[in-house]
């Protein structure tokens, strides 16, 4: 049976129905420079880059660059808070940025139609506690502790497209002192 609320990426091909294009990425990679020269041959509407680290060498003169991916995720929800209809966004980098920068754009009132994600770097994950309501970042682990609360979390396949996260809770909390080991799942 297949998780219905896991997130599907399904690339950055270029959605030419767009009249603007975002593209925030940490790091640019491949995808994003594939993404670029698809829009370079058809000029569907203006296309901006927000992304870390150094710049492409073809990136298109809207660009800016952040500092993080906490920038970058900040700079995105600016930019998607001016908004109109037309804009299409299209998010690459590692899991936890995909994730949280998709949850801002959701959060900025685009429809799942209007994003584009693809993860191209670590599969780690982000993770929400149940309890504290706080969210660890990198979860490579099947279990983690919380960076909120501190409890040993279980990490399910369960996925908050509101926050951008996996959820988790208490690894003992049926038996308490009884942990499951940790596994690496997500490298």
């Amino acid at each position: 049976m297949e998780h219905t609320t896991l997130p599907k990426d399904g690339g950055l091909s270029l959605d030419p129905s767009g009249r603007v294009h975002v593209v925030a990425a940490s790091p640019a990679s491949e995808p994003v420079t594939a993404l670029l020269a698809a829009w370079r041959a058809a000029r569907p509407g203006t296309i901006e880059l927000l992304h870390v680290g150094a710049a492409p060498t073809d990136a298109p003169p809207d660009t800016t660059i952040a500092v993080d991916t906490e920038d970058l995720t900040a700079r995105l929800a600016a930019r998607l808070g001016l908004a109109s209809v037309g804009v299409r966004v299209y998010i690459a980098g590692d899991e936890g940025f995909v994730r949280a920068a998709s949850a801002v754009a959701l959060a900025a009132g685009l429809l799942p139609d209007e994003l584009r994600t693809e993860v191209t770097t670590s599969s780690a994950r982000r993770v929400w506690c149940s309890h504290c309501r706080e969210i660890t970042e990198g979860v490579t682990t099947t279990v983690t502790p919380c960076a909120g609360c501190g409890r040993t979390l279980e990490v399910f396949h369960h996925f908050s497209r509101r926050r951008g996260a996996y959820l988790g809770f208490q690894a003992d909390a049926e038996a308490p002192g009884e942990l499951p080991e940790p596994e690496v799942a997500w490298p």
